[in-house]
């Protein structure tokens, strides 16, 4: 049994109760998934009031720690082609959706190149992100058609 410190009830450690989290002895959240919900359940900015969820707040320390990226890092990427994918153009902001940006980066230097769709990240990843294989590959269809 684990025993959740806000709410004071006790559940079984597992999955069901309480967030995976590999970083704690147990690999659980020190907090019941309910009290979790309500500590993340809102956030407040200077200027807006927003509901963010788990997997929010797990990007933006993500976007820090991988990327050294601040949320407003991002907003000026996202600026630089009015939302939208670097390479496509796709919008990257969906509403009320799982669609998602992804961080562009070269993977020797860790220099960030921009914001790509789904699609055209892992494009890039077949073609292990090589400017010769994606010419020879677009060269290749332009010869076909």
């Amino acid at each position: 049994m684990k025993r959740c410190p806000k709410c004071k009830e006790k559940y079984p450690a597992t999955v069901e109760y309480f967030y995976s989290n590999k970083s704690k002895p147990l690999g659980l959240t020190t907090y019941c998934k309910d009290c979790t919900k309500t500590i993340f359940s809102v956030w407040s900015s200077e200027s807006e009031e927003r509901s963010l969820s788990l997997k929010y707040i797990q990007r933006v320390r993500l976007l820090k720690k991988v990327y050294n990226l601040t949320e407003e890092d991002v907003r000026n990427l996202m600026d630089l082609f009015r939302g939208a994918c670097h390479i496509c153009g796709d919008s990257l902001v969906v509403p009320d959706s799982n669609k998602s940006y992804h961080i562009d980066h070269n993977h020797e230097t860790g220099e960030i190149r921009g914001l790509l769709c789904h699609l055209c990240n892992v494009g890039l990843g077949h073609f292990k992100d090589s400017p010769d294989l994606l010419d020879r590959a677009a060269k290749y269809l332009r010869d076909r058609q």
